[in-house]
């Protein structure tokens, strides 16, 4: 991908394709003796192979040339390398040339023959736009995406109140692991969506076993027992989220191979997924439902301790036991408070997970 994000004329790489040596010459030395990197093309075939093979943070494109011309070269770098400023060169009787380069995705345009003095306020200009334009479309994505997150997760807790804030609670001890065992940025996104997204599958399940006022019999336990099947299946429609899809399938998976759905064993389950099933049993053990009150989160703690090695990996255990339980503040348990802190924490991570795809 080009990166405009730079600042120094020295880290800005130009692409100049003329088939005119007298144009493309100047030029290309134009803006070496500026201080850009700057490599020429004498075709369309040329240029899209230095495209294919380098990263450049602008275009130079000339409209009319022998085979391909300017506009296929253009339509090419738009649709692949969208991040790239694109430039052309034009004459002075091609006006109606240059109006339908702009419409096809150029942003500007130098009339040759072109000014030297000139060429640096052009290139800083185009640059700076591009990476402005990157960034709203990039910020435009993390918004969206969030605001999908917050959709499935409040339809869930529409359809089930008793699990309401159980989604960002389960996030939020989850991130606390993550922080603990200093985690990157990526396993930390995962861990914050996939609090947030891990009971969505509960809206392919009847709301008369979701809201049952007792204990579930046996036909109905199967039937919730789908509910991360369905949920992976509906996280995994979203393109940017297929990796969190695999931590929400496996999140009711046990140590000793008791769990569900597939009834994975020890490493066998994905260690994010190992993180999630704690967190979410221990929230899960403290809230009220309708067919008994929570416990206290000493009491929480005391089971999950038994169940160590069994239902959960004994590491999480230790680690949660000695770092994580000691340091819980009430925050978690305010649902408006843990609200706001983790939608700032979670548009942080998609702005860092961005970057880190570019």
């Amino acid at each position: 991908m080009t990166n405009t994000g730079k600042n120094s004329k020295g880290s800005l790489r130009i692409l100049v394709v003329d088939d005119e040596d007298f144009v493309r010459g100047p030029l290309i030395a134009a803006l070496q003796f500026i201080g850009y990197q700057a490599i020429g093309a004498a075709n369309v075939d040329e240029a899209l192979d230095q495209l294919e093979n380098n990263t450049f943070d602008m275009l130079f494109c000339d409209l009319v040339m022998p085979g391909a011309n300017g506009f296929t070269l253009m339509e090419v770098a738009r649709r692949k390398w969208p991040s790239m400023a694109i430039v052309v060169l034009t004459g002075h009787g091609t006006i109606d040339l240059t109006q339908r380069a702009m419409r096809t995705g150029a942003q500007d345009f130098v009339i040759k023959p072109f000014s030297v003095r000139e060429l640096p306020i052009i290139v800083e200009r185009n640059v700076e736009r591009r990476r402005l334009e990157t960034q709203l479309r990039e910020r435009q994505t993390e918004n969206l995406l969030f605001q999908t997150v917050q959709a499935l997760t409040a339809a869930i807790e529409a359809k089930d109140p008793y699990t309401a804030g159980h989604s960002w609670k389960v996030s939020y001890l989850s991130i606390q692991f993550a922080n603990t065992l200093e985690l990157g940025q990526t396993d930390i996104f995962a861990l914050r969506l996939a609090g947030m997204m891990h009971d969505v599958g509960k809206i392919g399940i009847p709301e008369s076993v979701l809201r049952k006022p007792s204990r579930l019999n046996e036909q109905e336990w199967e039937i919730m027992k789908q509910h991360p099947v369905i949920g992976a299946e509906i996280v995994g429609q979203i393109s940017d989220l297929k990796f969190v899809a695999k931590i929400v399938r496996s999140h009711h998976e046990r140590w000793d191979g008791t769990g569900y759905p597939e009834g994975l064993k020890e490493e066998q389950i994905p260690f994010l997924a190992r993180i999630l099933n704690l967190s979410d049993a221990f929230d899960a053990l403290t809230a009220d439902r309708a067919y008994r009150k929570g416990l206290s989160d000493q009491q929480a703690l005391e089971i999950i301790k038994q169940q160590s090695g069994i239902h959960f990996d004994e590491e999480m255990v230790t680690i949660f036991e000695n770092q994580i339980f000691p340091g819980l503040s009430e925050t978690w348990r305010n649902p408006n408070e843990l609200t706001a802190k983790l939608s700032s924490t979670v548009l942080e991570s998609l702005s860092v997970q961005q970057k880190a795809n570019s």
